[in-house]
C-alpha cells in the first residue's frame, strides 16, 4: 500500500515481484535479437508526460483529486504511448480520472497499489481502454544489461518494477541520475515502484525511465543495484511491425502465458 508520508513527486505502488510458475524470458521465443546500439532513443526526446494520478496533479478528479499508487497503470499508458511515437499509429491519451477510476475499479475501490505479474495478465486476457489487449509479455533478463537493452530496443518498451530509496528521492529532488551514493541512503527503502524504461545513454548501459510525468536519468550501477523485476510489453503493433519479428513465436508465447500459474 501506498505510504502516506509520499516523497516530493508522487507514490509508490508497486507491490513485492512475483514468478509465476512458466514465465519465461523473451529469449525463449525468439530466434535472434540484434545487439542494441550504444545510444538510442524510442521517444526522440519525448518529454510531455502527465502524472496520471499518481502524484500531485491539477487535473485529477476522480477519488476526490487525491493521489494514488497506480504507477503500474502509468506504465500502461506510457508504453502505449511510446509504441504511438514509434510506429506512428494514434493511441489517443487517456485522462488522470480515467486511469485512477479504473486502477480503483481494478483494485475493488481501494488504493492498494499492484504486482506487475497480475496486471500484465490482465491486460494480456481483459484489456484496458486506452489500448486494449496486448499481444503478450515476456521478461527481460535485467541482470545483463546489454541483453535488457536489445530487448528494449527490439520492442520498444521495458517494464521494471524497481525499488526507490531515500537516495533517490534525494536525486530527483535535486534533479541529478539516480545512481549509488555509497551511502545508507543507498539501502532505506522507501518503497515498491513501476517506471518504464524510455532510452539508452551510454555503452556502459545508462539510461532514462519515464516516471512522475518526468525523464529520470539513471546510471548501470543504480540499475543493477535496484531493478527487481523487468518485462517487455508486446503490442500488436509491435508485433506487427517490420522488423520487429525477429522470428518471434506469438504462438507459443501465447500458449505459454494461457498456461501461467499466477
Amino acid at each position: 500500500m501506498p505510504d502516506a508520508t509520499k516523497p516530493r513527486w508522487g507514490l509508490y505502488g508497486r507491490k513485492p515481484a512475483t514468478h509465476p510458475v512458466g514465465y519465461r524470458l523473451l529469449d525463449h521465443y525468439v530466434d535472434a535479437i540484434p545487439e542494441a546500439p550504444p545510444t538510442f532513443d524510442h521517444t526522440n526526446g519525448y518529454d510531455n508526460f502527465l502524472m496520471w494520478g499518481n502524484g500531485p496533479d491539477n487535473s485529477l478528479h476522480a477519488n476526490g483529486g487525491n493521489p494514488v499508487g497506480d504507477c503500474a497503470f502509468v506504465g500502461t499508458v506510457v508504453v502505449n504511448l511510446v509504441d504511438e511515437i514509434e510506429t506512428h499509429e494514434p493511441a489517443p491519451l487517456p485522462t488522470s480520472d480515467e486511469v485512477v477510476n479504473h486502477y480503483l475499479a481494478y483494485n475493488h475501490g481501494q488504493d492498494v497499489g499492484c504486482n506487475l505479474s497480475e496486471l500484465l495478465s490482465y491486460w494480456h486476457t481483459v484489456g484496458l481502454p486506452w489500448s486494449g489487449k496486448i499481444a503478450g509479455y515476456a521478461g527481460l533478463n535485467f541482470r545483463d544489461l546489454d541483453t535488457f537493452w536489445a530487448g528494449v530496443n527490439a520492442f520498444g518498451n521495458g517494464y521494471l518494477g524497481i525499488v526507490v530509496t531515500e537516495a533517490m528521492e534525494q536525486q530527483s529532488n535535486a534533479g541529478e541520475p539516480w545512481d549509488l551514493t555509497g551511502t545508507d541512503a543507498d539501502n532505506n527503502v522507501l518503497g515498491g515502484h513501476c517506471v518504464t524504461a524510455l532510452a539508452r545513454t551510454s555503452a556502459a548501459g545508462d539510461g532514462v525511465v519515464e516516471t512522475w510525468a518526468m525523464r529520470q536519468p539513471f546510471t548501470a550501477r543504480w540499475f543493477q543495484h535496484n531493478v527487481e523485476e523487468a518485462h517487455v510489453v508486446l503490442t500488436h503493433s509491435q508485433v506487427a511491425r517490420k522488423g520487429n519479428g525477429y522470428g518471434l513465436n506469438i504462438a507459443k508465447l501465447e500458449s505459454d502465458l494461457n498456461q501461467l500459474s499466477l
